[in-house]
């Protein structure tokens, strides 16, 4: 540390300097001294504040202490400053700092480093707690086997629990396993190294096994393998169990009913076209029986005796039954067979059409016939579901009550998804429940004077069923029935 003293008058021109760094040559002290640009600022200004003074002298950097005093001799006024060289000093402290400023770093990251491993090891440890905990919680049975020798290495507890193991030991004695349903003598007899030895590819296998567990109960189990490279010598499977025999002997079962329901869907098919070749090749001989049966009526009615007659009355009786019933079963199964065609149909004219079709009989009968609110335009097979109005109208008017004057109306109601239609009437009405009047050839009056084969209903089921939609009915006996069938707005 060196002390230098530098004299400067009020104009700032050095008139002393014994400092090596700023020569006595009458220069401006602010060339060196950066600071006092302004002499008059130094009566205003604390130099202390500024222990170190840094300074660029030339191309070299000095740190100052600075004091400065002024003074007064035979009316001559100057400034003296006091210099205090410390570069050596601050340089080796700077250097010192600096060397301190790296240690702290180092010690700061070290801590940091320490500090991280000391997390990750906690997170490690909360990793490993949570994943034995879903280990041995999880829903599925979980095995460790060692990829080289088949071997289970461990076991979590659903998989011992689905094997009904209580050691993992116990798992590894179990042998012959029957796979598919099939047993493959092929494959090493231990548990699942078929699985793995099939194929190597380094993806997921998914199959179906059925072996018998340690209590020796037969079983169906999911199993899917994934390969696993637990260390650098050694590979892993696992293997994910899950039970699924109930599901799986439910699945056989449902299984045996399609193909109950398939052979029952093709005996229906077959029998639905027995009838219709049936019923279309019964007419030609019932014609012919009916034909000859009038004509034998005609030429020989004066040479019959009254049991003759009779006889040939029973005879065309029947095969004018036996018609009707032939005509109604063709029938019958024509509507399973045709397609349905859908299109927009205007209901209002197509039931008026059929009103007008019945208005004869009902003028006869004393019913009257009434459309309740006008039907609407709806996308229907028009040929079809005319025949659904036509039969629902002819029991009606069929039924009516002789006693009282008789009424059909027909409504409908628009919901949500579908169209409702009602056809109510006041005629003898039915008991129901007894029997199914849907199925064909089904009839609750046998009286003589009541036509029909029971034929009707069961038409109008299966028209309505082509529709997706429903029928059904209500009646009360003596007071009058009420049939509504429904059509959805999406065909």
């Amino acid at each position: 540390m060196f002390d230098y003293r530098v004299k400067f008058d009020q104009s700032g021109k050095i008139i002393y300097s014994n400092a090596p760094m700023i020569p006595a040559q009458h220069d401006q002290i602010d060339r060196y001294l950066p600071l006092f640009y302004d002499i008059e600022a130094l009566e205003d200004f604390d130099l202390k504040a500024l222990r170190p003074y840094e300074c660029h002298i030339g191309n070299k950097k000095y740190f100052f202490h600075l004091d400065w005093s002024f003074h007064e001799i035979d009316n001559m006024r100057f400034y003296e400053l006091l210099i205090e060289d410390r570069t050596s000093s601050y340089n080796r402290l700077q250097k010192e700092r600096s060397k301190k400023n790296t240690l702290r770093l180092e010690q700061d990251y070290l801590i940091d480093r320490l500090n991280t491993e000391v997390e990750e090891k906690n997170e490690a440890r909360s990793d490993n707690h949570e994943l034995k905990t879903i280990l041995e919680h999880t829903r599925e049975g979980i095995i460790y086997q060692n990829q080289m020798t088949g071997e289970i290495v461990k076991a979590n507890h659903k998989a011992l629990e689905l094997f009904s193991c209580q050691k993992v030991e116990e798992l590894k004695s179990i042998q012959h396993i029957h796979f598919n349903g099939n047993p493959r003598e092929e494959y090493d007899p231990k548990l699942f190294v078929h699985l793995w030895n099939k194929e190597r590819k380094r993806e997921a296998k998914e199959e179906v096994i059925k072996l018998n567990d340690h209590a020796q109960k037969e079983k169906y189990f999911s199993v899917r393998v994934v390969e696993e490279q637990a260390l650098k010598l050694e590979s892993l499977n696992i293997i994910f169990v899950s039970d699924i025999t109930n599901e799986y002997q439910s699945k056989l079962e449902l299984k045996n009913k399609n193909k109950e329901l398939l052979q029952y869907i093709e005996s229906n098919v077959q029998l639905e076209q027995f009838a219709h070749v049936a019923s279309h090749d019964l007419r030609a001989p019932i014609i012919t029986i009916k034909s000859f049966s009038n004509l034998l009526k005609e030429k020989c009615a004066d040479r019959l005796n009254d049991n003759e007659s009779k006889y040939l009355n029973i005879i065309k009786e029947n095969a004018d039954q036996m018609f009707s019933l032939v005509s109604d079963l063709l029938d019958y199964a024509q509507i399973n067979s045709q397609k349905i065609a859908f299109k927009k149909t205007n209901l209002q004219f197509l039931l008026e059409g059929v009103i007008d079709s019945f208005r004869s009989i009902a003028n006869q009968t004393n019913v009257t016939i009434e459309i309740v609110n006008r039907l609407p335009e709806i996308v229907v097979d028009d040929v079809k579901l005319k025949r659904v109005f036509q039969n629902l109208l002819s029991n009606a008017i069929k039924f009516a009550d002789p006693t009282k004057k008789s009424f059909v109306k027909i409504d409908f109601a628009e919901l949500d998804d579908k169209y409702e239609f009602m056809i109510c009437d006041n005629g003898i009405g039915m008991k129901e429940g007894s029997v199914d009047i849907f199925q064909p050839y089904t009839k609750l009056n046998l009286q003589t004077e009541y036509e029909g084969n029971g034929m009707g209903l069961a038409i109008c089921k299966n028209i309505i069923k082509q529709h997706k939609g429903e029928i059904y009915y209500k009646s009360t006996y003596g007071e009058g029935s009420r049939f509504v069938f429904s059509i959805p707005k999406e065909l």
